[in-house]
């Protein structure tokens, strides 16, 4: 019988017995194969930014790293909308400019868009601000020219364009004598001709200036102002924020001096300024007034601040400890919670929500999804961080538009879930500026976008974004649609788990990859998620195995991407995805354990270097409780084996006691006799 070493400490047995414990497995007994499915309704309910499945936290089970695949509806995953280039862009005012879209308004029962030529390098012509009109069939048109500005060498602007009691007021940026020198103006359209707005009070072009930066158009219209309807409890009013900038006035900062006229733009008062790069506007419950009032709001790169013409103040809504932690990006929309969201400048979301009490405000909720998601996931990848740049809301869904590091894209906060799916993505990185919905002029709902593209803005819409393209009777689908879901470990990445097949259940796959069909990709331990294809799912084909030979691969963690494909030719077909599942018998780790019996005279006497030099075989048991009782692992060393850790079971270890000297153990003082214990490895 072979001696052993446990706990550096020699030993004499006289008797091992060697069995197997097994490490459990968490999704169930080894002989059996258990399904690991994900249904849309999961998609849903957790949406991008997971990384990583947590199931032992029941958290992103069924969530994604990426997709760009229309996953916000549990009823079905689809392939992403189709979007829609407007077929006429805005009629050029100057021979030879390029139009730039300014801002989106309604105004009776048209959608109206405020554009303006571009400055720069020009042909015959003058430059000028105008308006156009989107049609239901995908086409603009233009309805007139606000301001000329009578020479191809002064530039003009459009700022922003609003209803206000049976009219629509028109913003816009005029140089005066160069082009640092920019004042404003207001217009009001009654439907046949413009009038000034710009009446008593209101600054004049020399006494306020506008940063001229031509590098883009996007930036242009951003730093122009901000013009809106203020239908307040006291009264009615039309509020302007023109934009200061500090460079070219000799300020201190960039700010917004917001004025107010109670009588359509005859009177102008100015209210007070807002720090800051004006970019947001709408209308809010005034937390700090009793009732809750409706009042303006506005937001700047700076901070958010309700507006109280009647006092003539702004007030900054958020304090300096709240900015401390990233501060206001400056795009800003009211909820259809009533709650007001927010870009930071991390490229996150804020949602301010009222209290109880006057005065009081929740903290903001910082709702990623660069570097987190609402409801606990790990943010968006590297690819698609950036700063936010335009931001809609519909009842169901946040829109939210991001210049990511390699491409622009827009994504939607689900007001259901709290999760973030993929709505729209680019190919480039040209900037989103732009977005507003409306249903005008044919009753059918639209997302309407603006691209700044360089020198020209591209506008785009799509058809009934809120709707899942699942419910509608001719939906348009875009192509190269996927989600990938989060590494899945099946619960323990400790245990080797073997994948045998995937089965999907979905609707309207056609018979073969001539029409709409799926294809499942996937990579092991940490490989991309298009290392592997594992094949297509058909309408006759929902089972793929990962190999041929359906005996499974075995592995520890398990990327999958799951890939759309329609016909090139017919936009309106799609599968829809309900269920994915994949088959999986984990492995579980087959451990080794031992049942020892110890020799406690013939150990002391052998090994008095280890146990005493006495040979007292009390010696021999006090290090073999120190063994039991050790709550680090045990070095352990049987014949040839190399060493392993072990635990030596608690209750295991018993004494029987026996003769030794010639009389009775106990009556000499010395327990003499065995020793039998368990042991069993740990890892």
């Amino acid at each position: 019988m072979p001696n052993i070493t446990l706990g550096d400490k020699q030993y004499v047995v006289t008797n091992v017995g060697q069995h197997n414990p097994r490490r459990a497995s968490r999704l169930g007994d080894s002989g059996l194969a258990h399904p690991w499915v994900v249904t849309a309704a999961m998609l849903a309910r957790w949406g991008i930014g997971w990384s990583k499945s947590r199931r032992s936290e029941e958290q992103g089970v069924g969530g994604m790293i990426d997709a760009n695949a229309d996953t916000r509806f549990a009823i079905g995953a689809t392939a992403s909308h189709l979007p829609q280039a407007v077929t006429t862009p805005p009629v050029v005012i100057r021979a030879g400019g390029a139009q730039m879209t300014a801002a989106w308004a309604h105004f009776r029962g048209e959608f109206y868009n405020l554009h303006y030529d571009f400055f720069g390098s020009g042909s015959s012509g003058n430059y000028g601000v105008g308006v156009g009109t989107f049609q239901n069939d995908d086409t603009y048109n233009a309805t007139s020219t606000i301001q000329d500005s009578g020479a191809t060498s002064i530039t003009i602007e459009g700022a922003d364009i609003a209803e206000h009691k049976g009219a629509l007021y028109a913003l816009y940026a005029l140089e005066a004598s160069s082009p640092a020198d920019m004042g404003f103006e207001i217009e009001s359209y009654d439907g046949s001709s413009w009038t000034t707005a710009s009446g008593t009070g209101f600054p004049a072009v020399t006494t306020l200036y506008r940063k001229n930066s031509n590098s883009s158009p996007a930036d242009n219209g951003n730093w122009a102002g901000l013009v809106f309807d203020a239908p307040t409890t006291a009264r009615h009013d039309i509020i302007a924020v023109l934009g200061e900038d500090a460079a070219a006035s000799g300020g201190a900062i960039d700010q917004g001096r917001v004025y107010y006229s109670a009588n359509t733009g005859t009177n102008w008062t100015l209210a007070g300024t807002a720090p800051g790069r004006p970019l947001g506007k709408g209308m809010w419950r005034d937390p700090f007034t009793a009732g809750f009032p409706v009042a303006p709001i506005i937001s700047t790169d700076k901070n958010i601040y309700l507006i109280d013409p009647a006092n003539n103040e702004v007030a900054p809504l958020l304090n300096d400890s709240v900015l401390r932690e990233g501060g206001v990006g400056g795009y800003m929309i009211v909820g259809v919670d009533d709650s007001v969201y927010v870009a930071d400048n991390n490229g996150d979301v804020l949602r301010i929500s009222l209290g109880n009490e006057v005065g009081e405000l929740r903290p903001p909720v910082n709702l990623g999804p660069n570097t987190r998601t609402a409801n606990g996931g790990d943010g968006i990848i590297a690819a698609k961080q950036g700063p936010i740049t335009a931001m809609a809301t519909s009842a169901t869904f946040v829109y939210v538009a991001f210049q990511g590091a390699s491409k622009a894209h827009i994504m939607c906060y689900s007001y259901e879930f709290g999760s973030w799916h993929s709505f729209y993505e680019r190919a480039d990185t040209n900037r989103i500026y732009r977005m507003a919905f409306s249903s005008e002029d044919d009753g059918t709902e639209r997302l309407h976008i603006a691209v700044d593209a360089g020198s020209t803005i591209d506008l785009i819409q799509f058809e009934e974004p809120n709707s899942s393209l699942k419910q509608l009777t001719a939906p348009t689908l875009a192509t190269g649609s996927h989600i990938e879901l989060a590494e899945e470990d099946f619960e323990d990445a400790g245990i080797t788990t073997g994948v045998i097949y995937a089965r999907v259940r979905a609707d309207d796959l056609s018979a073969s990859t001539a029409g709409e069909y799926l294809t499942s990709k996937y990579g092991i331990d940490g490989a991309a998620y298009t290392t592997t294809t594992q094949g297509n799912f058909l309408s006759g084909t929902k089972t793929l195995q990962y190999e041929a030979n359906s005996r499974g691969i075995s592995l520890n963690t398990l990327n999958t991407r799951i890939e759309w494909t329609r016909d090139a030719g017919v936009v309106t077909d799609t599968v829809t995805l309900v269920e994915f599942e994949v088959y999986a018998r984990n492995k579980q780790n087959v451990l080794d354990g031992w049942t020892i019996t110890v020799d406690l005279a013939e150990t002391a006497a052998m090994f008095p270097g280890d146990h005493g030099a006495n040979g007292n075989p009390e010696d021999v048991i006090t290090n073999l409780k120190a063994s039991r009782d050790s709550a680090t692992l045990v070095p352990f060393i049987i014949g040839e084996n190399g060493e392993v850790q072990v635990d030596m079971l608690n209750e295991s270890l018993a004494i029987t006691l026996a003769e030794s000297g010639g009389g009775d153990g106990m009556q000499s003082g010395q327990r003499a006799g065995v020793a039998t214990f368990t042991i069993e490895e740990v890892q």
